[in-house]
């Protein structure tokens, strides 16, 4: 499909001799750790595990209705990744934890 927008030697880059292997190793009882759960990234010869990172976030009551000018407000915090609140999540049920934590969060309550 891209064969005929990419230069050629790019082409050949993204072959899928180049993902196969890690396909491969992925599924076989001889790789070091347990891969399960992981994402990798893969393409041209370079192969990584990568991995999400959320910042702490914001918790806001649900008992108010969110405005995007509170949003606005607090949009420093949302995405500070340096406040010593950031996670790596692995698991999709981690992934919502910090969603799940905000359902008791009301008006007067502490944020999350």
């Amino acid at each position: 499909m891209t064969a005929t927008i990419l230069p050629p030697e790019l082409v050949q880059a993204f072959k899928p001799d180049y993902i196969a292997p890690l396909v491969l190793a992925l599924c076989s009882d001889k790789i070091p750790e347990n891969p399960t759960n992981g994402l990798y990234e893969v393409g041209s010869g370079w192969v990584g595990r990568t991995r999400w990172q959320r910042s702490g976030g914001v918790g806001f009551p649900l008992d108010v209705k969110l405005e995007p000018e509170e949003v606005l407000k607090n949009f420093a915090k949302i995405v500070d990744f340096e406040d010593g609140r950031a996670d790596n999540p692995e698991k999709t049920s981690s992934s919502i934890e910090k969603v799940m934590a905000n359902l008791g969060n009301r008006r007067g309550a502490s944020k999350v």
